[in-house]
């Protein structure tokens, strides 16, 4: 908590006050008790969880290292993803879907997406929409297990609130033809914003690229 509180901004009499305090701070003995001073006492500002539990064990179901874990918290539900494997859990920590597949997500609809399970998962919590979002990256291998071209981002979004429930899935191709890497992801009233390292099928560098995806369109 800074000297003018949580909320109030600083004046510029106010604001100057803090680095001249600090800059008194400058050795001996009584630096620590001045920057305390300055700063008000260090004592923890967030609360300990109210709940915790286990998620997705790395071998279950061949989770993939490194496990790349990344989940999202919705009003009920928390759902949490590691490479290959997705879950979801109520609020209390019970197992509601999984683990299982990440692939099985786009079940049925046919294409690398409902075969490939490569990994690199993203969820996120559409909070405007109160649905999840998901994302992985999907491609074929060759005879040695090296990916190869064309490759692929899937996309789902959850039809309600509810992540184990039904989803609206997308495939998108690379437009570039690399495989589009670490993708991460945010999220705006009109679309959501991706950024990837690209590299091709012997490993190169393609550099970045940045994507937007028509998030109205996908949430419908």
């Amino acid at each position: 908590e800074l000297p003018w509180g949580p909320t109030q901004s600083p004046g510029p009499a106010e604001a100057a006050a803090v680095p001249q305090s600090l800059g008194q701070a400058t050795g001996g003995e009584g630096a620590d008790a001045k920057v305390a001073s300055a700063f008000g006492d260090p004592e923890p500002l967030i609360p300990s969880p109210t709940l915790t539990f286990d998620g997705i064990n790395a071998s279950s179901p061949s989770a993939g290292l490194p496990p790349d874990p990344t989940g999202a918290a919705g009003p009920n539900h928390y759902m949490q993803a590691t490479n290959r494997t997705v879950a979801v859990y109520n609020k209390t920590g019970g197992t509601v879907l999984g683990p299982t597949s990440s692939s099985s997500i786009w079940s049925g609809m046919g294409g690398v997406c409902s075969t490939s399970n490569s990994g690199d998962p993203i969820v996120l919590y559409d909070r405007a929409a109160d649905r999840f979002f998901y994302s992985e990256i999907a491609f074929n291998r060759d005879g040695v297990g090296a990916p190869v071209a064309p490759f692929y981002t899937c996309m789902a979004v959850s039809a309600t609130s509810n992540p184990a429930g039904a989803w609206n899935r997308y495939s998108f191709v690379s437009p570039t033809g690399h495989l589009m890497d670490y993708p991460k992801y945010g999220r705006w009233s009109d679309g959501y914003y991706m950024t990837a390292w690209l590299f091709d099928s012997d490993g190169n560098s393609g550099g970045m690229l940045a994507a937007a995806f028509d998030r109205n369109a996908m949430i419908a």
